[in-house]
């Protein structure tokens, strides 16, 4: 279901501003989010048309990069081919030294260290000399936000060590709003309201293996087209549908899609599955 709602996903929209969940125990409603396009069916028809064919050449051009990441992966883990081997006796050592391992990992503990060990994480200037009184609790207030509210250190983690790793990182930032539904009791009534669980900026890490853009660009902003791949349950697409997320009848488009590629080739479904374990 995962690779049918990307599938879904990538013919109305590649690249997403602000994205608001909303979890709710019985009605759900997401009137907060960007409004989707609406397309005339030959404006659609063209669109689904070039970002199919744009996503199968990227596929075939990946293939051979995204196999390099997963020996990259094997490496770092250093996970031995056996569990128990034969030769040159049975029950012989079969430990592998993590080498790739212990040197990531010493570099990405000391970019971590020199990134957030100092007590104040953001400095400005004001531009403007009458607002040279307001630089500094500027400073504090950016540093609370980023520490605190996105408490940014654990996907700069993820950010730093996919960096280190494979030289390339991805992160991207946006704007997280969760209402959940919940019942009181006012007397003998019963009546809902939404309680906001968060609601500010977010900064999340995407796994390089998941990015989606083209060889031939180098920078997202100028790229003609950038993707990400997710995966989420038929429950989970169906819950979004029905806040808005996507069209109304994107969940009855899935379930025939799902079907058929359900019974595709097993060499599809294992290195589907391998680059999910990345």
């Amino acid at each position: 279901m995962g690779s049918a709602w990307v599938e879904e996903r990538r013919s109305q929209s590649l690249t997403v501003a602000v994205r608001t969940h909303v979890y709710a125990l019985k009605e759900i409603s997401l009137p907060d989010y960007p409004r989707l396009l609406n397309l005339d069916d030959d404006t659609r028809d063209k669109l689904i048309s070039y970002l199919n064919e744009e996503l199968v050449r990227h596929y075939a051009e990946r293939q051979q990069w995204l196999q390099d990441v997963i020996n990259w992966e094997r490496d770092y883990w250093a996970k031995p081919s056996q569990e128990r081997r034969t030769f040159p006796f049975t029950g012989a050592s079969n430990i592998i030294i993590p080498l790739d391992a212990i040197a990531v990992e010493t570099i990405h503990a000391r970019d971590m260290t020199t990134l957030f060990a100092l007590d104040q994480f953001v400095a400005g200037k004001a531009k403007n000399p009458a607002w040279s009184n307001h630089a500094h609790p500027v400073e504090r207030a950016m540093d609370h936000i980023i520490l605190k509210d996105i408490k940014a250190y654990w996907p700069f983690n993820s950010i730093n060590l996919e960096r280190v790793k494979f030289g390339t990182a991805v992160g991207k930032s946006g704007y997280e709003k969760i209402k959940k539904t919940a019942v009181r009791s006012v007397g003998d009534i019963e009546e809902e309201f939404d309680v906001v669980v968060k609601d500010g900026p977010t900064i999340e890490a995407v796994p390089v293996s998941r990015f989606l853009m083209p060889f031939t660009s180098q920078d997202p902003q100028t790229a003609p087209w950038v993707g990400e791949e997710h995966s989420w349950t038929p429950y989970e697409v169906k819950l979004l549908t029905e806040s808005g997320m996507f069209y109304p009848d994107t969940v009855e488009k899935l379930e025939g899609w799902v079907a058929q590629s359900s019974v595709g080739p097993e060499s599809e479904r294992k290195a589907d599955k391998k680059q999910e374990e990345i």
